[in-house]
């Protein structure tokens, strides 16, 4: 049996006093790239200002309809359940999730940590250009089903790159790694138990 990961990936809206949730994105997915999607937009407490509007595509109209985080917050929880959680920074949703009210309890396995580790010299390690120095081609930007699903595919990829790893690197960095309280761990560990 696969491993199953959930990516997540929020939008913000700055400028409504604390960033407030406007879009979850989430894709449930395994290794062999089977996944399922889940996304909804989320009604703010205000206007959006202009640079969110233009920076998204989203605009007020858009979420005048959308239901509240509330709702949104109960959905998430149920399509991730207590699967590891993957994402760009995943840290920085969770930790504004949990403002929220949503407290997701599970290995964070952090796209953008992983990409330093195997892909060093990258001048830049945002999403988009970890992506491209995957060959993959980053769908919609700034919107969070797509990052979502950028997401997963980096994470799988990076994978890949681990697991290809030597096995005496990996026996190096899983001892180097004891007794740290390191969200990759899991990851090293598995990835020499393959090897």
């Amino acid at each position: 049996m696969t491993a199953k990961y959930v990516s997540i990936d929020l939008e913000y809206a700055e400028g409504l006093g604390l960033p407030q949730i406007i879009e979850i994105g989430a894709v449930r997915f395994d290794e062999c790239g089977a996944t399922e999607r889940w996304s909804t937009l989320v009604r703010p407490r205000g206007p959006l200002p202009y640079r969110v509007e233009q920076l998204t595509g989203l605009t007020d109209g858009a979420l005048e309809s959308a239901p509240p985080l509330s709702e949104g917050l109960a959905a998430l929880a149920r399509f991730a359940g207590d699967l590891p959680l993957v994402g760009q920074s995943i840290g920085l949703d969770l930790h504004y999730l949990e403002r929220a009210g949503l407290r997701l309890i599970a290995p964070q396995y952090d796209t953008f940590e992983l990409a330093q580790l195997l892909l060093p010299g990258l001048t830049n390690y945002d999403l988009g250009s970890i992506a491209r120095a995957l060959g993959i081609a980053p769908t919609e930007q700034h919107r969070a089903l797509a990052d979502a699903e950028t997401a997963m595919h980096v994470f799988l990829a990076l994978l890949r790159r681990l697991r290809a790893l030597r096995h005496d690197v990996l026996v190096l960095v899983n001892h180097l790694a004891r007794g740290l309280d390191w969200p990759l761990a899991p990851l090293f560990q598995e990835a020499e138990r393959l090897a």
